[in-house]
């Protein structure tokens, strides 16, 4: 009989009361502060003549405030799963939006920066996997994930910084303010991953490490250039990639009491994805093709934890 098979019958034989008294749950509330970094950059590589990076954007130093609701759970002190939701505000940041003429990014002709200090992220993770417990020290390889994160941006205030005319012609506008920059991004990440965690405790502390790799993790942009006449409203274009993304959290608790503790937490995230599409939407109702060369999506976090145990 199947592993997975033995183990539904295990978890149904057990009779309710038996079962409760084995499930043991931590609620974790976390809160703190976030700082995110994306870009991507679109162009015709395959074309001759044509630059292999036509438009590129950067968003830098995009602050964002976090919350977060966690939910542990342990059954028989051999299986773990963990769920996590998060929702962010973004309270700061700015965009660069530069396009060339030339392919290694040469004879920019156009370059604009604005604000980016408006929109929120989300983040859902849903992860499985078996635990093994020692007097110190446990592990829990986490073999089944799923997540889903988003990045929603804005753009505002902008000034066009640099414009002149590249070799074949394209201009860039005038130099100054930009007026009624109202135009959004929206990106997202998902896919499944596979992780671990370990929890070392010593006294009234507790050192946790977690890792995630996420594989296959399937990239998506939308966007709404609210200035471009030429284009469509409110999908102006799209994005779409595979790509794969790593995320560790290092975390040390104090356990103040048996049932909760309250601890620090500090988060990196890596994501990336390459050779992907840009599907452009006009006006008129048609539609262009570009290639997404590439996208990377950084994020560095710190927040303190509350865990409530039962």
């Amino acid at each position: 009989m199947p592993l997975w098979a033995l183990l539904a019958a295990s978890l149904l034989a057990s009779s309710p009361a038996r079962a409760a008294k084995e499930v043991r749950g931590t609620l974790e509330l976390a809160s703190g502060y976030r700082k995110d970094s994306l870009n991507w950059n679109i162009g015709f590589p395959a074309t001759p003549g044509s630059p292999d990076v036509l438009s590129e954007l950067t968003w830098r130093r995009v602050v964002v405030y976090d919350f977060q609701l966690r939910l542990s759970l342990e059954y028989a002190g051999v299986l773990q799963g963990r769920l996590k939701l998060g929702r962010g505000v973004i309270v700061d940041g700015d965009v660069q939006d530069s396009d060339f003429g030339g392919s290694g990014r040469t004879f920019e002709f156009s370059r604009s920066d604005s604000k980016a200090n408006k929109g929120y992220t989300q983040d859902v993770s849903l992860g499985v996997g078996a635990r093994i417990s020692g007097a110190k020290f446990s592990l829990s390889p986490l073999p089944l994930g799923m997540s889903y994160d988003s990045l929603n941006l804005r753009m505002s205030n902008g000034v066009q910084t640099h414009s002149s005319c590249a070799p074949n012609g394209q201009c860039g506008a005038p130099v100054g303010p930009i007026t009624g920059l109202n135009s959004s991004y929206n990106a997202s990440w998902t896919g499944p991953w596979s992780g671990v965690d370990a929890e070392f405790a010593e006294d009234d502390f507790l050192l946790r490490l977690t890792y995630e790799y996420h594989w296959k993790a399937k990239y998506s942009g939308k966007a709404d250039w609210n200035l471009r006449q030429d284009l469509a409203h409110p999908v102006s274009f799209k994005h779409a990639a595979t790509g794969a993304g790593t995320v560790a959290e290092l975390r040390l608790d104090y356990v103040a009491a048996s049932n909760w503790s309250v601890g620090i937490a500090g988060t990196y995230q890596s994501w990336s994805a390459e050779a992907g599409t840009d599907t452009t939407f006009l006006a008129g109702g048609a539609q262009g093709a570009a290639k997404l060369n590439k996208v990377r999506w950084n994020s560095l976090a710190a927040s303190v934890v509350l865990a409530l145990r039962h």
